[in-house]
């Protein structure tokens, strides 16, 4: 038998030196500089450091999502003490497109040995968001290019496919939006019937995005105003009737997505197949519960498909802890990496944090100055 979890939706969200760029651009410098001071610097700003003035609209997008570290590593240690093998996780693991984001996603996962071929991932639009365009989100995660197979087991195999919107098809929707809506390529729906074409017809096969494939209720405010700017933002993923059509083709036998943050029933089928979206797994139900969804295969179909709740308290403090010394990464703050974990109860200790690394770097440009100086001098 074969046990699995589906997770999807973690949206880890730091705290960006994006808001460090917009309070120098915003806030006064000294004593006696005002608004015209102040709107000047903006017009003289780049429009790298102008750009900083996006990311506390994009994050209102998701205030109701109050990730914590500790919901993150309760709900893998949980998976991991059930006795699941494998890990599938469809998507949206950061919330703004931040490598540390993912790389917390990453060293929670792999605390619990969930790496490798125990884990399949495929990407959401917040996984790649970023204010440089350039996805980090496969390097990050070490996963080979989409669409690829996974066996999970020597007749389980799950198809991981790229429901995202990339470059040249963004537009200024996209950015409205979140990049939320979701498409499949021609490329990627001809080579998914090419991969799907190798697998023995006795095999289990799941398949797996981020996107919904068919259309489902509202989920927020967010997806209700969107839709009505653009159908496309909160509807289905374009050309998913290309990939089900596929699904009924190669018999897929399961359908695993997320995006939406409202769970599906547990009878849920698209085209007579069974399907699933968990939700977001790292928000914390009204009872306090974090859940997650676990699937039992054995003799080629689904034996079981169950919730399993945990706590936030179950966490293990030790890999918590760990999560959050290991995720920092102070490289240049123009490298938009400068980036600590959003921890309940502590913003403004976490942005005094960010204070300190910032005047540290700034010693360090100032130094460089004063030594190329000294050595001009000298010539």
């Amino acid at each position: 038998m074969l046990r699995f979890a589906h997770v999807s939706d973690l949206h880890v969200g730091h705290l960006s030196a994006n808001l460090i760029r917009l309070g120098r651009l915003v806030l006064p410098r000294s004593r006696g500089e005002g608004a015209w001071d102040i709107a000047t610097r903006l017009l003289a700003s780049s429009w790298f450091e102008r750009r900083s003035l996006f990311e506390p609209l994009l994050r209102s997008t998701h205030l109701a999502h109050d990730y914590q570290t500790k919901n993150l590593v309760a709900v893998v240690q949980s998976a991991r003490e059930h006795g699941c093998q494998h890990v599938i996780l469809t998507g949206d693991i950061a919330n703004l497109g931040a490598a540390s984001e993912m790389r917390e996603a990453r060293l929670v996962l792999s605390a619990f040995g969930y790496e490798g071929d125990s884990l399949t991932v495929v990407p959401g639009n917040h996984d790649v968001i970023n204010f440089q365009g350039v996805a980090e989100f496969r390097s990050v995660m070490a996963q080979p290019p989409w669409p690829h197979l996974r066996w999970l087991a020597p007749d389980v195999v799950a198809l991981a496919l790229d429901s995202t919107v990339h470059r040249p098809d963004l537009d200024w929707r996209d950015a409205i939006g979140m990049n939320a809506r979701g498409t499949f390529s021609d490329d990627m729906v001809a080579k998914a019937d090419e991969l799907l074409s190798t697998v023995p017809k006795d095999a289990f096969k799941i398949l797996c995005c981020h996107h919904h494939l068919v259309d489902l209720p509202p989920d927020g405010y967010v997806d209700d105003w969107s839709g009505k700017l653009d159908p496309r933002l909160a509807g289905p993923a374009e050309h998913a009737s290309d990939i089900l059509d596929l699904a009924e083709k190669y018999a897929v036998g399961l359908i695993l997505f997320g995006h939406r943050h409202r769970a599906t029933h547990h009878l849920f089928t698209i085209r007579g197949i069974p399907a699933a979206c968990s939700g977001s797994v790292t928000e914390v139900q009204r009872q306090g519960n974090l859940r997650y969804r676990v699937f039992d295969l054995e003799g080629g179909r689904i034996r079981r498909r169950y919730w399993v709740d945990t706590y936030p308290e179950n966490a293990s403090r030790e890999v918590v802890e760990k999560a959050l010394r290991g995720i920092s990464s102070v490289e240049t703050d123009d490298s938009l990496k400068l980036t600590i974990p959003l921890r309940e109860g502590q913003a403004r200790y976490d942005m005094a944090r960010l204070q300190e690394k910032r005047r540290a770097l700034d010693e360090k440009v100032l130094e460089k100055v004063r030594k190329r100086l000294l050595s001009e001098q000298k010539r």
